[in-house]
């Protein structure tokens, strides 16, 4: 799966490239794919209510697309995507309590032990993963420009 991503992200960012996307991306560049995304899911959220397996598949990777060619258009308008990337990914990773180590968390929340990582992972009654009470939230404020939003992101 790691080598599909790789080769992946170097297609989309060809697609990218070659559409002239990333030649001078906007914020109307980002609100696009922004729309794209929502469409994506759409049809994603139908395939599934309709039983339908190969378009739920066709939207997930769609949306895979899109999101990284979003990255990609970020990344040209000078985020730090990369860094910002490590930082999430680490930062969540941060919401399992290693086991043996105190563990506070909410009332609301049930907890179990992945014996393979060895940690404890908390959940809602819906299933979604959640924060425990000394979770620290991550900071990316010095990936984004101080500056995005001026007028250079514009459209002319």
């Amino acid at each position: 799966m790691q080598e599909a991503v790789s080769k992946a992200y170097e297609q989309i960012l060809m697609f990218n490239e070659v559409s002239g996307t990333l030649d001078a991306p906007t914020i109307d560049t980002v609100d696009l794919y922004n729309s794209l995304a929502f469409e994506e899911l759409s049809e994603s959220i139908t395939a599934l209510e309709e039983k339908n397996a190969v378009e739920m598949l066709d939207g997930a990777l769609d949306e895979f697309y899109i999101a990284v060619g979003k990255l990609q258009i970020l990344e040209r308008m000078g985020m730090n995507v990369k860094e910002g990337l490590r930082r999430v990914c680490e930062n969540n990773a941060s919401k399992y309590v290693p086991n043996g180590q105190p563990l506070q968390y909410d009332a609301n929340l049930t907890a179990s032990l992945n014996q393979k990582y060895k940690v404890w992972v908390l959940r809602n009654k819906e299933g979604k993963v959640k924060k425990h009470s000394n979770f620290v939230e991550v900071d990316i404020s010095d990936c984004v420009p101080a500056d995005f939003f001026k007028e250079a992101h514009h459209a002319i």
